[in-house]
């Protein structure tokens, strides 16, 4: 980290393999990297290493915080973004991608991401709400139950409420597929994307 003068103020160690991406937090207080060292960093001003965020498979290309500096965004070469919380959790992975990730950003109002990658496609994606929040918005009513229950935002007294035959259908079989899935991130699933946009190169 250096001043307008070209003076260092702080040494940034850790990593163990070259950086892709640095970014300050939006209160100016913190400072995050990634690197092809599969993991991405965050640090204090003065160098101190407050978190790592171990997950990705392969190197980070490219990390944003929130508006809000409460949540943060990695993007890799393994094709997933990953949102985590600042303790190091990964709350959801979006794994839609048919290519590594090159840039990840949240909207200003940090409800949404926007995610570009080597497919040459963009991505905008709903950042997932607490169930509350979700229950009101718009899209909750676009969704059957199974995709609700599969994505974390349905609970089951909403199953047993229910007089729609085809959610209880859909209900039971999610909780029939239970017994055979994976336990674990193979269960953080991602909202499907709001947007699709195909980039085309002209040469």
């Amino acid at each position: 980290l250096w001043d307008l003068n070209g003076n260092s103020l702080s040494i940034f160690l850790g990593h163990s393999a070259p950086l892709e991406s640095v970014r300050f937090s939006p209160d100016g207080t913190k400072i995050l990297t990634g690197a092809t060292d599969q993991s991405a960093r965050l640090w204090d001003l003065k160098g101190n290493l407050l978190r790592v965020f171990n997950g990705h498979l392969n190197d980070v290309h490219t990390v944003a915080f929130s508006p809000d500096g409460k949540l943060i965004l990695t993007g890799s070469e393994d094709r997933t973004v990953r949102l985590w919380d600042l303790q190091g959790k990964t709350i959801q992975i979006f794994k839609s991608a048919e290519g590594s990730i090159s840039q990840v950003l949240f909207f200003p109002d940090g409800q949404k991401i926007m995610t570009s990658s080597f497919d040459k496609i963009a991505r905008i994606y709903p950042v997932k709400p607490s169930y509350n929040e979700f229950k009101k918005s718009d899209y909750y009513e676009k969704m059957n139950a199974g995709d609700k229950l599969r994505f974390g935002i349905y609970q089951f007294n909403d199953v047993k409420r229910s007089d729609n035959e085809k959610d209880l259908l859909l209900a039971a079989d999610y909780y029939s597929d239970l017994g055979t899935e994976q336990t674990g991130e193979e269960n953080l699933q991602s909202f499907p994307p709001l947007l699709i946009v195909k980039i085309r190169v002209f040469v």
